[in-house]
């Protein structure tokens, strides 16, 4: 700070003072504080700092100036900015030559460790002594630290007091004053500390590039467009590549791509060449939004120019396809820096990981871990685990996960919170609460880095939410009140989807309540739940009042939370209110799709026997005619009325029902033809030259998908009849119906055992030129299952039809218990060559390989193989049979991975099925492995063929009878 020292008669300049009246450190002391500060020990350093003292103190030898300044940046080094503190003080009060400087160093280490206020203190009581005046230096080291504490006005005003007191600013002082002003100041201020730049010939492309990054900070990326363009037109100075970079750098921290790509080819036409860090900025722009195409042209292009990709800029084009989720581009990368002769870093690995824990592929990311030790002597760190157990998670394969956290004990790796809440979702994504619960308690004792914090929480309520675990959600909350954890927008989300699917409503409300009162605003994830748990209720009064709530938070409601709630009061039988929330929603841009349009469908359809006209109808008066009153869904008869007027009544109410469903389909062909006119409109307009046209809005007009997904749940419903209407309604509008449309039609009749109506929607399909698909026939298999007429299906058989068909009709026939139809139809398989793994493939071995099968067709692949042992016996002799070996796996089905569920299955099929039963054993070593030995295959032979002629001398003797 200040050009010499203050004090009384005895001051000294801080250079002599430094040397003076006092000792110095000893080695052996400043090698265990310099030790202590590389580790960042701050309580250890602070009390070797106390010994020191009260050691020199206790010789009455005090350590000198220079000594005691040692002293306090080695406690800022160590982060104790407290202890730094403490010791310029001390300084302060053993010696009386302390000066501007030493002030200057105490306020550069409080600096440094963020501790901006503190340093004003002692810059302010520094101006209080007297020392003065200030160097530039130390002004523009001030600056610097009021625009990291977001100080401007302040800022502003000690840049006044400077130019007051004669000071000039260099070129040093415009760069530190554009980066605070880009920081925290207007956008004015920032264009005024760059006017004076300019008036004062020191607005070098570095003053910009500083302002800038400043704007990085602020995540302005328009600011940073915006002072180019000025640079090249109000000051007329030529951004070079510094300056563009940072510019680039700007939009890439605002995740806007399209601005990055406008200031590179803004850089070309100025002939400012792109370096590694342009293209590395612009990749990372194009990844953060979600355009990994322009990352790959723009990386295309780099290596086009002759730049060859230095690590930052690979690890940032594989931080690229983390976002864009593809994970074969950032695997070929690795392979490509080990080509190139790339040293591939810590970083470089973990985003490898991530990748492989976006898709989930838990066994990749596993290797990858290996590999970063074995090939490039990397060794992980917390990150690397953390994505690695993550994507076991995330695969399924959370007991992997587990193994990779022992590891990380064994090697020392430190654990944090990320690390079990990874393993949380793992256990929450397999239902398995009891081990949430346990990973929560490990955190607790392990505490540290490691205790659980509101994520934790969360994540436990989910899986007790997931499982039904309504009690052990309240024992969660309990423990969250008791360990002082706050809860976030998603805790209430959570706990009031519990609320809502226990039927407490009310809670529900007070919780949204509480959120408010916590200055949290709920998002439209807790006000869908909160709508649900009161239309749950019937209380569409307070629906109506959280959609207010919605729009006095600035929430713009879901299609989502309108279905639940024209849904609710369709239900409720309150017609009108159905409508007025329908206009509500077009009033707000929100578009109907299929599955608002099937939950209003299947509301008027279901609300036959209930519905009571409203104060007023759709359009006037309500079709029925009669009034019809509910009470606990019972319709109420009217006094006087006879029972056929009830029952004429309940037939209106019918009727009305699937007349206003029919006219919501009628709106929507209406609606259709409204914007095809209006398409004819606009193109008439434009080929006449008026493009002012502006054309309707389109209310209920739906693609394919969404038909689709009208038609499953109006079919999953049992609302065949208006399924049919559907049909043809798409017909009318000029979307025919396709394959999946019909699929789903006969998929509703399969399911109630309607044989004839799936034969004949099969018969239409093709009438009408829709091929039916491998589905088509298994809904139609199904069908003859539930109707019980199973062989009828065994017509349809094509030669053509793959596996898949096979094996799924294998499966419906067996949950029917229709045996003999399985296995006629897997002996069809083995005759057509669509079986992946046969029987007859390892007769040499007499080997049948189950894995990859399910339970059903692994059933039929053993009846048939013991067909075979039994036709080679006939055919043979008792010398052909030999051990059948029976490999079962893991099974494909498995409800807990990895647990053999074929094995068992095979084994109490061969005791039960058969007679006499098949014994079999497990082979040692080998539990999928199922040996069913040659004496045990012999006895039942011979038991079979005993039976056959114990048939053939009753059927004789039942002959000479006669």
């Amino acid at each position: 700070m200040y050009g010499g020292s203050s004090g009384g008669s005895n001051s000294l300049p801080w250079v002599e003072a430094a040397h003076v009246n006092g000792s110095a450190l000893r080695d052996e002391d400043y090698r265990v504080l310099k030790d202590l500060a590389r580790r960042r020990e701050p309580l250890l350093a602070r009390a070797f700092c106390q010994d020191l003292l009260r050691a020199a103190e206790e010789r009455q030898e005090p350590l000198s100036v220079q000594s005691y300044l040692t002293l306090m940046k080695n406690m800022g080094r160590a982060g104790d900015w407290e202890g730094a503190m403490g010791v310029f003080e001390a300084l302060r009060g053993q010696h009386e030559g302390v000066g501007g400087k030493e002030f200057m160093k105490v306020i550069r280490v409080l600096a440094r460790l963020g501790q901006y206020e503190e340093a004003m203190v002692y810059w302010e009581t520094a101006e209080k002594l007297g020392f003065g005046p200030p160097s530039i230096l130390d002004f523009n080291k001030l600056f610097d630290i009021l625009g990291r504490a977001k100080q401007w006005p302040r800022c502003r005003a000690l840049y006044e007091k400077m130019l007051a007191l004669g000071v000039k600013p260099n070129k040093s002082t415009y760069q530190v004053l554009a980066h605070s002003a880009a920081v925290a100041a207007p956008w004015s201020d920032v264009l005024k500390v760059l006017d004076e730049a300019t008036r004062d010939s020191c607005a070098t492309n570095y003053v910009f590039t500083m302002a800038l990054k400043g704007l990085k900070v602020r995540r302005n990326w328009k600011a940073a467009q915006a002072l180019i363009g000025h640079m090249r037109g109000r000051w007329g100075i030529k951004p070079d590549t510094v300056t563009y970079t940072a510019a680039i750098s700007a939009c890439e921290r605002s995740s806007n791509c399209s601005a990055a790509l406008s200031l590179l080819d803004l850089m070309k036409q100025d002939g400012a060449k792109p370096n590694h860090w342009t293209y590395s900025a612009a990749i990372s722009a194009c990844g953060h939004g979600g355009r990994l195409d322009e990352a790959s042209r723009l990386w295309g292009e780099m290596r086009a120019g002759g730049l060859k990709p230095t690590l930052v800029v690979y690890n940032t084009m594989l931080s690229a396809c983390e976002r864009g989720r593809d994970k074969g581009r950032a695997l070929a990368l690795l392979e490509e820096m080990r080509g190139e002769g790339v040293e591939r870093d810590v970083i470089t690995w973990n985003t490898i990981i991530s990748v492989c824990k976006d898709s989930g592929d838990w066994e990749r990311a596993k290797e990858c871990l290996s590999e970063m030790q074995t090939v490039d002597k990397i060794m992980p760190d917390t990150i690397s685990f953390n994505a690695a157990i993550a994507a076991c998670a995330k695969g399924g394969a959370v007991e992997e996960g587990r193994k990779l956290l022992s590891r990380m004990k064994a090697r020392g790796v430190a654990r944090d919170t990320c690390t079990y809440n990874s393993l949380m979702d793992g256990y929450t994504r397999a239902g398995s609460f009891p081990a949430v619960l346990s990973t929560l308690d490990q955190m607790r004792k392990e505490g540290g880095r490691a205790s659980p914090d509101v994520i934790s929480y969360t994540q436990a309520l989910t899986a007790a939410e997931k499982v039904g675990d309504y009690e052990g959600a309240d024992r969660l909350l309990a423990a969250m009140k008791t360990a002082g954890v706050k809860w976030n927008q998603y805790t209430y989300a959570v706990v009031m989807a519990l609320c809502e699917k226990t039927g407490r409503w009310p809670q529900a409300l007070k919780l949204l309540h509480a959120m408010r009162r916590r200055g949290l605003t709920p998002d439209s994830t807790c006000y869908t739940v909160v709508v649900k748990a009161c239309a749950s209720a019937q209380k569409l009064g307070h629906c109506l009042a959280l959609l207010q709530g919605m729009k006095d938070d600035g929430v713009r409601p879901t299609i989502h939370i309108y279905t639940i709630l024209v849904g609710a009061a369709i239900g409720g039988g309150e017609i009108w209110m159905a409508v007025r929330l329908y206009h509500d929603m077009l009033l707000r841009g929100v578009k109907p799709n299929g599955v608002f349009i099937s939950a209003v469908i299947h509301a008027l359809l279901e609300s036959g026997e209930g519905v009571r006209k409203g104060r007023r109808g759709e359009e006037g008066e309500d079709e029925g005619g009669g009034k019809v009153e509910i009470e606990k869904g019972k319709g109420k008869r009217q006094r006087g009325r006879s029972s056929s007027s009830s029952s004429t009544t309940t037939t209106t109410s019918l009727s009305t029902s699937k007349s206003r469903a029919q006219a919501v389909l009628t709106r929507m062909e209406r609606e259709v033809r409204r914007a095809a006119k209006a398409a004819a409109t606009a193109t008439a307009a434009a080929e006449d030259g008026n493009f002012s046209y502006a054309g309707t809005r389109e209310a209920l007009l739906l693609d394919m998908r969404e038909y689709h997904v009208l038609l499953r749940a109006i079919c999953r419903k049992g609302h065949l009849a208006f399924a049919h209407e559907i049909l043809k309604h798409m017909a009318r509008v000029d979307l025919p119906p396709d394959v999946t449309a019909y699929n789903y039609l006969i998929l509703g009749y399969a399911a109630q055992g309607n044989a004839a109506a799936t034969n004949a929607l099969v018969n239409e399909m093709r009438r009408r030129g829709v091929e039916p698909n491998v589905f088509t026939f298994i809904n139609l298999v199904r069908a003859c299952a539930v109707a019980g007429c199973p062989e009828r299906a065994l017509s349809i058989v094509d030669p053509a039809f793959s596996w898949d068909f096979y094996s799924a009709a294998i499966t419906i026939y067996h949950q029917y218990g229709c045996y003999p139809e399985a296995d006629s139809l897997y002996r069809t398989a083995v005759v057509h060559g669509k079986v992946p793994v046969d029987f007859s493939l390892f007769r040499d071995e007499n080997l049948l390989d189950l894995h990859g099968l399910s339970a059903p067709v692994a059933s039929a692949a053993v009846r048939y193989a013991l067909g075979e042992v039994r036709e080679e016996w006939m055919r043979c002799g008792p010398s052909a049979v030999k051990d059948l070996v029976l490999i079962s796996g893991l099974g494909k089905g498995s409800l807990v991975r990895f647990s053999p569920t074929l094995r068992p299955l095979v084994q109490d099929m061969l005791v039960e099925q058969y007679y006499p039963p098949i014994d079999s054993v497990t082979q040692p070593g080998n539990a999928g492995r199922v040996v069913v030995a040659r004496g045990s295959l012999l006895s039942w032979l011979e038991g079979k063929e005993a039976e056959r002629k114990g048939r053939e001398v009753g059927r004789d003797g039942r002959e000479e009878g006669r």
